[in-house]
């Protein structure tokens, strides 16, 4: 990198921040489009922003190209760069990488085919080591003018069937609530998994994965998430508390209306049960759980347009009770605010739980959280 005049030696990254920008938008991510399946893409980040915010730009990110498709993504690179005059100063890129990982494809017939570069299978006893062992999987809908992006999701009412028919029948599951209303995901855990049965058992769909920060994936943190008090105070500011979450948000939803977002089947199993045949089976469990209609298929445009109506009501009524200090308005904001938190972020109970929440939010002298008609709904 001498020649090119740069100090790989440094922390500071080569590129200043609106070259990296360009370099991710218009070269590096419409190659990974390319070139990747959507589950893999679906992790990259969507734009330099998104990254950014997610904090994959880092030394302790979790989100990688696998070496596997690492050569044809570069291909794509060299390719667009040659064919876009606007993306010369690019052409003669290199990448400085330092990275391991755990995660890799699985296109062989047993468990020595898992990462055959970096484990000694045989100095390991394959019955006791755990592996996880994923199948991405889509739905696509046809529409007149060309096929729809749809999401899926499991329904609640399947989860202990779902978890059951997967991990084994000792397999104990509760919901994942990363979604809308009464469907999402699924978390099992089997404590005595028999031969050819999982430990562990998740489904979880990855349209979750643009609005983390931080550590990516089904559990990652979405952002901060808003608080009755900060929310308050900052109602009206253009870049505060309030508003530059929302505005994340909508910026999230614009960037991802037409992604195609895939539903994820991982289980985790003794290595000796990883063969040809697992795979078999955790495909054909996944369409018995299709014709049983145990999963629910939302179209993009939907989803998002209800998650849109949800900001835009909550706004209403948070603009409206902002100004007054009553329990009417206290409470009611409080509630608007919960129920953006609910939406965007299930997976922490601390704000997402009806229970923590009237704790969180009662009044210390009264122990009242809420009084007959002291909620407005605009």
């Amino acid at each position: 990198m001498t020649e090119l005049g740069l100090n790989v030696d440094s922390d500071s990254m080569a590129l200043e921040p609106e070259l990296q920008k360009n370099f991710i938008d218009k070269l590096f991510l419409p190659a990974c489009k390319a070139v990747l399946p959507e589950s893999a893409y679906n992790r990259c980040g969507g734009s330099y922003a998104e990254s950014v915010s997610r904090g994959l730009f880092n030394s302790n990110s979790n989100t990688s190209v696998s070496s596997d498709s690492l050569a044809a993504v570069v291909e794509a690179m060299r390719h667009l760069v040659r064919e876009n005059e606007s993306l010369a100063m690019f052409r003669h890129f290199r990448f400085v990488l330092s990275a391991f990982g755990f995660k890799a494809p699985f296109n062989g017939e047993n468990y020595k085919a898992i990462l055959p570069n970096m484990l000694a299978w045989d100095q390991l006893n394959p019955r006791k080591v755990k592996v996880d062992v994923g199948v991405n999987f889509f739905v696509r809908g046809a529409g007149p003018l060309g096929e729809w992006k749809v999401m899926t999701f499991l329904k609640e009412e399947f989860m202990t069937f779902a978890g059951e028919l997967v991990g084994g029948e000792a397999t104990l599951s509760k919901p994942m609530d990363m979604a809308l209303g009464r469907f999402g995901g699924l978390h099992g855990k089997n404590k005595s998994p028999g031969v050819g049965e999982a430990s562990k058992v998740i489904f979880y769909n990855d349209v979750k994965a643009p609005f983390t920060m931080s550590e990516p994936g089904y559990n990652g943190s979405v952002a901060d998430e808003w608080s009755p008090a900060k929310t308050r105070s900052t109602v009206f500011h253009t870049d505060g508390h309030y508003m530059s979450k929302r505005k994340r948000y909508e910026s999230r939803m614009r960037e991802h209306h037409s992604t195609q977002f895939t539903m994820r089947l991982e289980v985790r199993v003794a290595a000796a049960d990883v063969h040809g045949t697992l795979l078999d089976k955790l495909q054909s469990n996944i369409r018995s759980l299709n014709d049983m209609g145990a999963f629910v298929h939302i179209q993009n445009h939907v989803y998002f347009g209800y998650v849109r109506n949800v900001l835009k009501v909550t706004g209403r009524i948070i603009e409206y009770l902002e100004s007054g200090l009553t329990l009417e308005n206290v409470s009611g904001l409080a509630l608007a605010v919960y129920m953006m938190n609910s939406l965007f972020h299930p997976g922490n109970p601390s704000s997402t739980c009806a229970k923590n929440f009237v704790a969180e939010n009662r009044c210390p002298n009264n122990r009242l959280c809420f009084l007959s008609g002291g909620v407005y709904w605009l």
